[in-house]
């Protein structure tokens, strides 16, 4: 309890209105990842509620629709571009190392 990693599953578990219809492991993987990606770089105290990371885009089948995510056709994570799309942001903390789980990431910019 209290670490980035709880936070996030605490958050797809309570919050995430996908976390019922998310029959595909590997999904509900790569939105843990993510969650644990925006936790431990600042969570709600950095990231602005209009780029939709947990906000009401939560639908989405890839989470294209957070700024600075790109998924490919399978709707896997290929791509974080937080210096293109949130420039104006300073992302604290660091890397967590799930985001290995996003095995498709191909580009990470920050």
């Amino acid at each position: 309890q209290g670490t980035i990693q709880s936070m996030a599953l605490d958050f797809i578990v309570q919050n995430d209105t996908r976390f019922s219809t998310l029959s595909n492991p590997d999904k509900l993987r790569q939105r843990y990842a993510l969650a644990v990606f925006f936790f431990s770089t600042g969570g709600y105290s950095i990231w602005p509620e209009d780029y939709n990371w947990f906000g009401t885009d939560l639908l989405d089948e890839c989470e294209e629709d957070w700024k600075g995510v790109e998924c490919d056709d399978d709707d896997k994570v290929v791509a974080l571009d937080i210096e293109g799309k949130l420039n104006h942001i300073s992302l604290t903390g660091s890397l967590p190392t799930e985001l290995s789980i996003l095995t498709t990431l191909c580009a990470l910019t920050l």
